[in-house]
């Protein structure tokens, strides 16, 4: 009798003990579902041919890559997904955009004054990058990377546009004329240009282009030669416009007489007009302030304003090193670029003053993931890791970058600009 109630009471124990075990099971299955499901559903989006069926329809615009960037056509392996899986956040609603403002959808059409030595160049590969992985129309020089030195864009300077197509953005050297832009450009066109505190922008002309008409000039001072006697040694450009002088005025396509003059009055009356029809004006000494306000301008995730550093600079020349006194007479000779670059730098400081608290939030998340950006990038071209992954934030999705990527990210803007002109003459004898 005794034997049957313990028996009785075993069988009892067992039974609550498989209870137990089944619903702490269930419960942990629940968790792991709940963490792995998301995370499936954005590798899904990277190869859907991994987890059965594609992620839906809401989700695939926030998180498409581009085709030429995926991680199959970049040969990664299977495990490298899984092991990413380890890495991806749960993405947010699909009826939730951290990027997208109240006015609609990313800027593509673009218009960039690019001024020389400027950092301009970083600037336009963040574009020909952008134009790039999104299928854009560039306003293509024919050939090199540069519309024209001496006048404004027109048709006959640059490839036409594939049938049906507008022009979406123009980011190429040429000298900057509203009304002629207008006319190749949509009438929605954002219009970016860019500033340097013009004597550091002299400086940087001199050592990178080593000009010939300086350095042929005798002694250890060549440069404080050619300032005090420049009558002697000005060169000049189109329209008998100096060329060693006032560069980045005559990149915004100042008019001739003011560059001979120095009328108050007519000067600021040109700068107000540039003021009104350019959107934003990138100060290079506040480089990342300008570069968050422009992806805020259009609207963009932030992955696609990440740079890395380009046009370095090349062993410095000690006869063209320049000091307070050649300042002193660069500013007789450039009044222009200094009275541009003043306009504008009081226009971004004051519009730096009226930005929303999270700016500067942004602006710190923007430096840290360029930073990382830009590392992995100059280890993954040296051999290193191939993909890495960037979590989302109020500012951009979750991103993965690719060492091909990389590649766009320090490629020269020739070799870039050959790239988009092969691909243009395809589509164009395609359409033939």
């Amino acid at each position: 009798m005794q034997n049957k109630k313990l028996l009785w009471m075993m069988f009892g124990l067992s039974c609550l003990a498989t209870m137990i075990l089944v619903s702490i099971g269930r419960y942990f299955d629940t968790v792991v579902t709940l963490i792995h499901t998301p995370v499936r559903k954005f590798v899904s989006t990277l190869n859907s041919d991994f987890y059965g069926e594609p992620l839906p329809l809401q989700y695939q615009q926030v998180y498409k890559i581009p085709e030429q960037h995926s991680l199959l056509q970049n040969n990664l392996s299977k495990q490298t997904l899984y092991d990413l899986e380890e890495q991806v956040q749960p993405i947010p609603e699909p009826n939730v955009d951290p990027i997208k403002d109240s006015n609609g959808k990313p800027v593509h059409h673009i218009a960039f004054i690019k001024a020389h030595k400027a950092a301009s160049t970083t600037v336009q590969n963040i574009f020909l990058r952008y134009g790039y992985e999104n299928d854009l129309v560039f306003a293509l020089p024919r050939a090199g990377s540069t519309i024209s030195t001496a006048n404004t864009v027109r048709p006959g300077s640059i490839l036409p546009p594939p049938p049906s197509r507008p022009y979406d953005i123009l980011c190429s050297h040429v000298r900057f004329d509203r009304e002629a832009f207008g006319r190749i450009l949509p009438n929605d066109t954002k219009y970016i240009g860019i500033v340097r505190e013009p004597f550091h922008q002299f400086q940087s002309n001199l050592q990178y282009y080593r000009q010939r008409f300086v350095l042929n000039i005798p002694g250890d001072k060549p440069v404080q030669e050619y300032l005090l006697h420049n009558d002697k040694y000005m060169k000049f450009g189109g329209n008998n416009i100096p060329s060693t002088y006032n560069k980045m005025a005559y990149d915004f396509g100042f008019p001739q007489d003011l560059f001979w003059s120095k009328d108050h009055d007519k000067i600021q009356r040109f700068l107000a007009k540039l003021d009104n029809e350019i959107d934003l004006v990138i100060v290079t000494e506040y480089f990342d302030e300008s570069i968050v306000l422009m992806r805020r301008l259009l609207n963009w995730d932030l992955q696609y304003v990440l740079y890395g550093k380009l046009n370095s600079k090349k062993k410095k020349d000690p006869r063209l090193e320049i000091g307070s006194e050649e300042e002193g007479l660069y500013r007789k000779w450039a009044h222009l670029d200094y009275a541009l670059y003043n306009f504008f730098l009081d226009k971004l400081k004051e519009k730096l003053k009226h930005q929303p608290p999270d700016f500067y939030e942004e602006l710190a998340y923007f430096r840290s993931t360029r930073t990382k950006y830009d590392d992995f990038c100059k280890l993954s071209l040296d051999g290193g890791q191939s993909v890495i992954l960037f979590e989302g934030s109020k500012w951009n999705t979750p991103f993965i970058v690719t060492k091909e990527q990389c590649k766009h990210l320090y490629i020269r803007e020739i070799p870039f600009f050959n790239q988009l002109r092969a691909r243009r003459i395809l589509q164009l004898d395609r359409m033939n």
